[in-house]
């Protein structure tokens, strides 16, 4: 199987294809079987690292690598093996909400009974890698399961690496109300406190933390973070993980461009007005769970050529959905409308981190899920690993994941705090622990932060 432009007679531009290909006994020979799969409209038309396999109870997954906005995405359907095809019964769904999360593979572990994927983490700074010494990570194993209740794959850490747990450095003695701008410090890395974690213990670390929160919060209060302060070294250098409400969903934003890289390109219809196209654009951001946020570029009606399209590849009028963005990636365009999905998003927000590379906020759509326990409160769990400049962070038993790079200059910034703002709800801190997790090599480089 393979992901790539297709033979000749058969290629179309803009649609990225997974193939399947016969091989004899040697597997040196191999011959085209059959199109698997195709979905149009992807930009500049490729795929990469494409993975067709079978779960437990007859859920077959075909994901892929998308190249031009570097993301994986998977899709649930079903196989057929007389036709040779996939066919997808749901939207595609991101593997990985981060921007470091590319060129995934898994293989069926027959020990362990379990698809295992590992991915690439790329580094953000190209210029800095000859200095570094090294370029690029590959992130932890993880399991992946079929949740039918969401109709979702579950993608979480392999539970052996609980092996590489080492000192316990803070548990918690029970719930913890939290309040609005006043975190809660598990670990302190700053020397500011009573017993400031030795600086060894700070490089790689797992946090495993639950809270509550009315499961409402994100719909009235459009300002609401729960979460966590990672890579933490004072009251103002940190990077945040959790649930944020998302003050831009649905609001639509006239004359705007959102810049952010798309990862399809929809036509519209030419003979529709630009105010249907622009709804429909919305309509289909909010069907396509990989959907944060859109832009409608009307038709080439301006005098000045302003909508004109920019290469062979661009059209007018199209619909641009985006995995991601934000109004800091934004144009003033007369031939744009955008526009952002109301949901709230799972995101990392690393303004505030001190670090180099890319320091801007990354993130996807966010389920809230009630705790069975409480009506009418949600519940959130996250499990976040930290190793040197990789933060990998799982919510809700890996419903959602988000891996991102984290580079900062000092190696003492392993400081950890629970954290609201935006509320005055009730929101609480069920349980937390936070360990000094081992490594699996006997040596390492001296240094990962110069």
């Amino acid at each position: 199987m393979g992901a790539s432009l297709m033979r000749e007679d058969l290629y179309q531009p803009q649609t990225a294809t997974v193939v399947g290909y016969s091989g004899d006994a040697a597997l040196k020979d191999w011959k085209f079987d059959s199109v698997i799969f195709e979905d149009r409209y992807v930009p500049y038309g490729m795929f990469e690292c494409p993975d067709l396999f079978e779960l437990p109870g007859g859920v077959w997954v075909l994901k892929v690598s998308t190249m031009v906005v570097t993301a994986d995405y998977y899709r649930l359907g079903v196989f057929d093996w007389d036709t040779r095809k996939f066919q997808p019964n749901s939207s595609a769904v991101p593997l990985d909400y981060g921007d470091h999360y590319y060129a995934s593979k898994s293989f069926f572990d027959a020990i362990l009974k379990s698809q295992i994927i590992f991915a690439w983490s790329s580094e953000a700074v190209a210029s800095k890698i000859p200095h570094m010494g090294w370029a690029g990570v590959q992130t932890l194993p993880r399991v992946m399961v079929y949740d039918s209740k969401h109709q979702a794959l579950r993608i979480f850490p392999l539970p052996a690496l609980e092996a590489l747990r080492q000192e316990l450095l803070f548990s918690s003695s029970g719930p913890r109300k939290l309040v609005d701008m006043e975190p809660l410090m598990l670990v302190d890395a700053s020397g500011d406190g009573t017993a400031p974690v030795p600086p060894k213990l700070q490089l790689q670390q797992e946090v495993l933390a639950s809270f509550t929160f009315p499961v409402d919060l994100f719909d009235t209060d459009p300002g609401a973070f729960v979460g966590l302060l990672v890579r933490q070294q004072s009251a103002k250098q940190y990077s945040r993980i959790g649930i944020t409400a998302n003050p831009l969903g649905g609001r639509t934003l006239k004359n705007t461009d959102l810049t952010a890289a798309s990862y399809t390109d929809l036509p519209m219809d030419l003979q529709a007005g630009d105010a249907a196209n622009a709804q429909n654009c919305s309509e289909l951001c909010v069907k396509d769970l990989r959907c944060v946020a859109w832009t409608y570029v009307r038709k080439n009606s301006d005098s000045d050529g302003e909508c004109q399209p920019g290469d062979f590849l661009s059209f007018t009028p199209r619909c641009s959905l985006k995995g991601f963005a934000s109004l800091e990636q934004r144009n003033i365009s007369s031939c744009c409308v955008s526009g952002f999905v109301k949901t709230p998003l799972f995101l990392v927000q690393r303004n505030m981190s001190g670090g180099w590379g890319d320091t801007s906020s990354r993130g996807g759509r966010a389920r809230i899920l009630p705790d069975p326990q409480v009506p009418g409160m949600a519940r959130m769990d996250l499990q976040v690993f930290n190793d040197h400049s990789i933060t990998e962070a799982f919510k809700d038993a890996g419903l959602e994941r988000l891996t991102t790079r984290l580079y900062l200059a000092s190696p003492i910034s392993g400081g950890v705090s629970a954290t609201v703002s935006g509320t005055s709800r009730p929101v609480t801190l069920l349980s937390a622990q936070v360990y000094a997790l081992g490594s699996i090599w006997t040596s390492r480089p001296a240094t990962f932060f110069s």
